[in-house]
């Protein structure tokens, strides 16, 4: 699913590749790369809240490691 959505977004397909990377949280929840992932695209579309909130539940799985 997280492969998909960097297929999809490379493509700039960005509602495609949230569904997907949404996807692969429920099969992955700890996945930080679909969580970054999603908060750069909601950075690209200026919402910065969910920016913030996936994007530092990404870093705290990292730092778990």
């Amino acid at each position: 699913m997280k492969l998909q959505g960097d297929i999809l977004f490379a493509r700039n397909l960005m509602d495609e590749s949230l569904e997907k990377y949404f996807k692969a949280l429920e099969l992955d929840p700890m996945n930080e790369y679909a969580l970054s992932n999603i908060g750069v695209i909601y950075l690209k579309r200026f919402d910065f809240d969910n920016c913030l909130k996936f994007t530092s539940q990404a870093l705290n799985i990292i730092e778990e490691f």
